[in-house]
């Protein structure tokens, strides 16, 4: 689980971006109570 507010405060990158070389397919779950934050961090993921 990611929070999406530490993904737009830039923590958690480091990660996404492992998982981008990752061979399969992969899934992210995402959580956080501002609908902004929600928006922004799924388009980042």
């Amino acid at each position: 689980m990611v929070n999406a507010t530490s993904l737009e405060l830039g923590h958690g990158l480091h990660k996404l971006d492992e998982l981008a070389n990752e061979p399969g397919a992969i899934g992210v779950q995402l959580f956080n109570y501002r609908p902004e934050a929600m928006a922004n961090a799924t388009q980042r993921a």
